[in-house]
């Protein structure tokens, strides 16, 4: 299966996108955390404000996508500087704060409240999506096997 090249457009010819680029993957836990908000945020969503392109699995092995994301996975996004950002917690925070007027805020208004977000987050990525809790042969590589086991 041959990467999906159209995914890429314009970020060599473009040093500015017109606006932040998501890149999302159907099967990415990490990536439907900014999907969901995306939906969430303002009704109809927020697609004048963010292009979303969805990647398959053969496009995190590209140069291209390497150059946004270097670890090779999903969630990325490009801000409207050029500069990639990645880590959905970290994108997350970067949605909400440049479009927190955009609709209801996500943000716990006490430390209190934050604290307690920023735990069940926490606890989402490293002990119920950890490769460590995943099914035998799959790994952090976002549901990509990277074994084949022959049962008898």
């Amino acid at each position: 299966m041959r990467p999906h090249r159209w995914a890429f457009r314009s970020l060599s010819t473009a040093p500015r996108a017109r606006k932040p680029i998501f890149f999302d993957m159907t099967h990415s836990n990490n990536a439907a955390r900014v999907r969901l908000w995306m939906q969430l945020k303002r009704a109809g969503g927020m697609e004048e404000l963010v292009e979303t392109r969805t990647v398959k699995y053969p496009d995190l092995q590209t140069a291209e996508f390497a150059a946004i994301n270097p670890l090779k996975k999903v969630p990325a996004l490009i801000r409207e500087d050029g500069s990639t950002v990645f880590e959905s917690n970290v994108i997350l925070s970067f949605l909400e704060d440049k479009y927190g007027d955009a609709g209801p805020s996500f943000k716990p208004a006490t430390c209190e409240g934050r604290q307690e977000m920023e735990l069940l987050c926490r606890v989402h990525d490293l002990y119920i999506a950890s490769p460590n809790t995943t099914a035998p042969g799959f790994s952090h590589s976002q549901g990509m096997p990277t074994h084949t086991y022959t049962y008898t």
